[in-house]
Formats: structure tokens, sequence, C-alpha cells
């Protein structure tokens, strides 16, 4: 019974202890000795990246230095738009340099591209956090969103809306949870009030972290993208092209006389702020409108190209708002939008900038008095739309001369009103557009209404069929891609494991070679005279013990017998000359120490001059003496470690 009782315990025993071996390998031993590879890996891979890092910074540095002749060379030569360009890329350089260097310390993530959408494209909304978050309003998509760090959302009306409202609107939001300015949420609230003696804000509202406000939504293409299709080929613009543009260089002067006659100042105005359609053009973004008259100190905000130097030097200066007239900072960035319709380009040097293309004395002379000094230029809007007003209504604006203009004649001109926005039902915006088929084989066709002189090339009756053999394409790249890292991780960790245990090996080899006392003990004791016999060790050295262990091990190594006496010690201090161990005599000076025990040798420890890291070792022997210096550099590794 006992035997059996054993047995089952001894059983018990081991099933245990197998678990307990399994459980501590499974949790305890794997875990540590995989994190201790991960260690390893990690201390390759960064070694990796810093000499990778290292040598791309190095590259862009010389590239960079090699391109600044090549900048200067066009600059002196005009080659303005050549200096231009090769700027740009420096200055990608340069910023390339900055991320390696950054790399160097820590890793940054790449920047993902920014893809423009137009308002009449509305975004897909990505989750549906935003449901229900604006009373009264169904989020149906989203814009993208500006520099001011507000979400833009197109809504429809819901149970709650106001009775008046249009079919569609845009709500801008500013949550301080998502990292919304503050700064532009108190210059925005302020210019609500401006926005709604304007008709142009239809509600807002806040709570303890967010603010928004609600606008009509206003369906089209942004300007610069009109402009980018007017302006698809080198040639000269025709008729219709140069008409489009002034007719929406009326449509906005006609908005901002109404902004300035109701004392208020866009401040903002620039080609992305415009949206063209069947009905003319549109000013939008009301984040900057600001009263004419108002006591806040002026800012310098606003888009560079299109903002009026004289309002940088006078909000340089302290001015304040109502101390200049923003109405002619507005007209000064009216002026640069025209010019950038008829050319294509910005106006880099304000009214020096170049006209390179055919468009009539008239539309020159209009730019380039908009655009001049801020006392010789329109003095108010109502001067310049009249101007372009008058070449609105001409058949052709490159015949009409200066002198015909209003400005020139004094004769009054008719103000023509701004562009209503569109009125249409949900249904109405979502309807059919005029469509004109250009290739009956292909299926290839323009749409003629959506923005007047500027087609819009849909895809053709083959495009479903390319969009997904597009697709599957990109999937299979995909696909390789990710096989690609898969393998690139898995030799790349095994190679970044090998360099992490090579600086390990290294490193730990380095330590043991510089602080091993055994190789410094030799290097010593090659120094010190060997000898037979007891010796009593002296240390007046500033580093005491160090000097002193390094010392005595190396003169047993030489075949001395270090001792301690306390008695002998103290005779030799007694009897030491005035001039210590540098004394021509000290072995007949010190002889009486030596009196009762003349079998004994001495060794004195001390530093040399100018050198407290040295040592310098004085043996006497009997009725003779010696100095003995060893190098510092071998008896440095011999200090305590820390």
């Amino acid at each position: 019974m006992w035997k059996i009782f054993i047995i089952l315990l001894v059983v018990v025993a081991t099933v245990i202890a197998a678990t307990s071996i399994g459980v501590l390998f499974r949790h305890l031993l794997m875990p540590t000795v995989r994190a201790v590879f991960k260690a390893i890996a990690l201390l390759g891979q960064v070694v990796l990246e810093l000499i990778r890092d290292l040598f791309a910074a190095t590259w862009h540095i010389i590239v960079s230095i090699l391109v600044l002749p090549a900048i200067i060379g066009a600059l002196l030569f005009g080659r303005w738009e050549s200096a231009s360009r090769m700027a740009r890329g420096l200055g990608s350089r340069f910023r390339r340099v900055g991320r390696r260097i950054g790399g160097l310390v820590t890793r940054t993530a790449p920047a993902a591209g920014m893809v423009r959408r137009t308002p009449n494209q509305p975004q897909k909304r990505k989750s549906r956090r935003s449901e229900g978050r604006f009373p009264g309003w169904k989020l149906v998509g989203s814009l993208q969103a500006g520099g001011s760090g507000a979400e833009l959302h197109i809504a429809e009306p819901d149970i709650g809306a106001p009775p008046d409202a249009p079919p569609r609107v845009v709500i801008k939001c500013f949550d301080v949870a998502d990292g919304s300015p503050l700064g532009h949420m108190i210059r925005e609230s302020r210019a609500l009030d401006g926005a709604k003696k304007l008709g142009l804000v239809i509600e807002h509202d806040h709570d303890e972290s967010r603010f928004w406000y609600v606008m009509p939504f206003i369906p089209g293409v942004h300007l610069a993208d009109a402009v980018k299709s007017i302006h698809t080929t080198s040639g000269p613009l025709d008729t219709t092209l140069i008409s489009n543009a002034v007719v929406w260089a009326r449509d906005l002067l006609s908005i901002l006389h109404e902004y300035h006659n109701a004392g208020f100042w866009h401040k903002d105005v620039k080609p992305e702020n415009i949206i063209i359609n069947d009905t003319g053009a549109h000013l939008v973004d009301l984040g900057l409108v600001t009263p004419l008259q108002s006591a806040m100190t002026l800012t310098t905000h606003g888009t560079e190209y299109f903002r009026d130097p004289e309002l940088v030097r006078q909000a340089l200066r302290g001015a304040k708002v109502s101390e200049v007239d923003g109405a002619r900072f507005d007209i000064y960035s009216a002026g640069a939008v025209l010019y950038y319709m008829v050319e294509g380009t910005f106006p880099a040097h304000g009214n020096l900038s170049r006209f390179d293309r055919e468009h009539g004395d008239a539309v020159r002379w209009v730019v380039r008095r908009a655009m001049a000094d801020y006392h010789q230029r329109y003095a108010n809007a109502a001067e310049m739309l009249a101007d372009v007003a008058h070449l609105a209504s001409a058949t052709d604006p490159r015949a009409v001369r200066p002198a015909d203009l209003p400005s020139f004649t004094g004769e009054p001109s008719e103000i023509p009103a701004p562009p209503a926005p569109p009125v249409a039902s949900v249904g109405d915006v979502r309807r059919r557009p005029n469509i004109e088929v250009t290739d009956w084989w292909s299926g290839a066709y323009l749409v003629r209404d959506a923005v007047p002189g500027v087609p819009q090339r849909l895809p053709d009756g083959f495009s479903n069929a390319r969009r997904k053999k597009s697709e599957a394409r990109q999937r299979r790249y995909e696909e390789r891609q990710r096989r690609r890292a898969v393998r690139r991780t898995a030799v790349g960790g095994v190679f970044a494991f090998i360099v992490g245990l090579l600086v390990l090996v290294g490193t730990y080899g380095v330590l043991v070679s510089t602080r091993s006392p055994v190789n410094s003990q030799q290097h010593i004791a090659a120094n010190l005279p060997s000898g037979t016999g007891a010796i009593v060790v002296l240390n007046d050295h500033p580093h005491g013990i160090d000097a002193s262990e390094a010392v005595i091990q190396a003169l047993a190594t030489g075949g001395w017998v270090p001792r301690e006496d306390a008695q002998l010690e103290a005779s030799i201090r007694r009897v030491m000359p005035m001039a210590g161990t540098q004394s021509p005599d000290l072995a007949t000076l010190l002889a009486p120490a030596f009196a009762t025990n003349p079998n004994i040798s001495a060794a004195i420890i001390q530093s040399p001059d100018g050198d407290p890291d040295g040592i310098e070792v004085v043996m006497v022997r009997g009725d003779q003496s010696s100095t003995h210096r060893l190098p510092p550099l071998l008896t440095k590794p011999v200090q305590s470690a820390p």
C-alpha cells in the first residue's frame, strides 16, 4: 500500500515539475529570450538607420551646394521661372536634410499626400462620427479643409432646421478636441457679425469645445481649377476665354462692392476662395471678414501673391484697422486675381509683374492700376467695377482702349449687382448635365453647362472596364509590395540582429581591453626593476589606492615581496630631506632609517610634476636610489572604474 502511494506521489510530483518547467519555459524563458533578440535587433536597426541618414544628409547637402551657383546664374540672366523652380528644389533638398538629421534621433512618419477636391465633388465620409453632431442638419459629405484647422461638412436640412434653409449648406466646425487653433476660432467668431449682416450665415452655435456656423452651399469649381483648364496651352487666349475671365472679375468686384458698402472687407481674396458655376463667380470663406472701422491692430493674415505689400508694412508699423482703408487692400487682391486669370501664373512682383500673353491694353491697364501703390490705385471697388463691367460688355475686351474706360471718360456707369447663387431643389442640384458627345466611337463626351468656357471632360464609355483593369493592376502591385515588405522585414531583421550582436561584442571587447588590469600591470612591471626580498611601499600619489595597488601588484610580478611596516615608514618620512625625492643624496640621507633593517628596500610612489595621472616610483635599495617613470596612458586604465 505504501509503495503504491509513493509511486503515485512520484508521478504527481513529476507531472507538477514538468508542468512548472513548461510554464516557466513558455511564459518566462521564451519571452525573455524573444525580448533579448528584439533588443539586439533594434540596436542594429538604429545603427543602420544612423549610417543611412548620415549618408543621405551628406548627399543632399552636396547636391544643394552644386545647385546654388546655377540658381545665381539664372537670376543674373533673368530666368526667373527657372530660378524659382531650382529654388523650390533646393528648399526640398534642405527639408530632406532636416528630416534626415531629425531621423538621427527619431524616425519621422512619411507625410500623406493631399488630394484636392472641388466643392461640387464632396468627399465621401470616412466614418459616421459626425452623425447627429449638428441639430437640424443631416450630413451628406465633407469638403477639403483649409488652413484654419476647421472641418467642412456638406449637410441637408433636417428636423429643426430654419424654414427658409437652402437645400444644401456648408457647416464649418472648429473643435478643440480635434486640434483646431483657438486663435482661429476667436477670429472667425468675430467675423460672424459682419457675415450675418451681409446675409452670408444662416445660423451658428457652440458648446463646451466646439464652434460652428452654417453657410449656403455653392456648387461649382475653384477658380484656380478653371484657370488651369483655360491655360492648358501656351498659345494666345481666344476672345471667349478672355471675356469669361473679365466677367468673373466683374462678379468678384460686385461682391466686394457690397462688402465695402456694408462696412466690411474680405481680407482673403484668392482663387481658392472663388467658386465658378453657371451663374458666375462667388466669393466664399468668411474667416477673415473684418469691419473697416475696427479698433483692432492690423494683422498680416491672408495669402502670399494676393496679399497687398502695403498691408504687411502697415501691420509691421502697428497701425489700427480704422487707420487704413481696407477696401484698397481688397482692390489689390482683385487685381492680382485678374492677373492670375489672364496670365495663368502668380503676380510675383506686384504691379511690376510681367505680361506674357496678349489680352489687350485695357485689361493690362486695369490690372496695373488695381495693383499700383496704395494711394495711386482705384479709390474704391465701384471705380474698378465700372471699368471691368465696361470690358465685360464689350464684344472683344482686347479691342477696348484704356481711354474708353469710364475711369478715363468720367461717364457715369451702372453698377451691376452681384451674381445670385443658384436657387434649386436637391433634385435640381443633382440634375443631369448638358452633354455633347465628341467621339461616337469611344463614347467620349464633354459637359457644356458646368462652367461657361471651361469644358470638363468626363470618362468615356470604356472607363468602367479600364477602371476595373487599373484596380486589378493596383491590387496585384500592392500584393507584390506586401510580399516584398515581408521578405525585407525578415531579412532586415536578421541582418539588424547580426549588426546589433557585432556592436555589443565589439563594445564589450573594447571595454574589457581598456579596463583589464592584467595588461596594465604587465606594462607597469616592464618599467620597474625586478628583484628579491622585502620592500616597503610609501604612497604619496594623489589617486591613493589606485596607484598603490597597481605598483604593489607590479612589484610582486617582478619578484619583490611587498610588506607593511608602519615603524619603518615613519622612520623614512622622519629623515626625508626638505627637497623630497629630488635630492641627489636621497639614499645616503635615508640610510639611518634602514639601520635596523638593512635588507629591506623602499618604493616611494608619487606623481610627476604637471601630470597628476602619471605614476613615478622612486626605488631605494641600500645606498642607491633610482626613479622610474610609468607612461600615463598605461597607468590610466588601472584606475578604479565607476
